[in-house]
This record gives C-alpha cells, sequence and structure tokens, in this order.
C-alpha cells in the first residue's frame, strides 16, 4: 500500500504541478508517521 501511495503522490506531483506543494511534504508523510 505504501508503495501505491508513493506511485500515485509522484504521479499527481508530475501532473499538476500545483501539487508540488503537497506531493513533496505528502510522500515523506506517508513514509514518516508525523
Amino acid at each position: 500500500m505504501e508503495r501505491f501511495l508513493t506511485l500515485v503522490a509522484s504521479g499527481m506531483c508530475v501532473r499538476h504541478k500545483d501539487a508540488l506543494l503537497f506531493c513533496i511534504p505528502g510522500a515523506t508523510g506517508v513514509r514518516l508517521p508525523r
């Protein structure tokens, strides 16, 4: 599941440049617990 979420997050970041703000912290947030 973690890998799938990471792929989705990275895909969103590439498609939506505006998502960069969410994709960078989101990718690390998925792996690291808050």
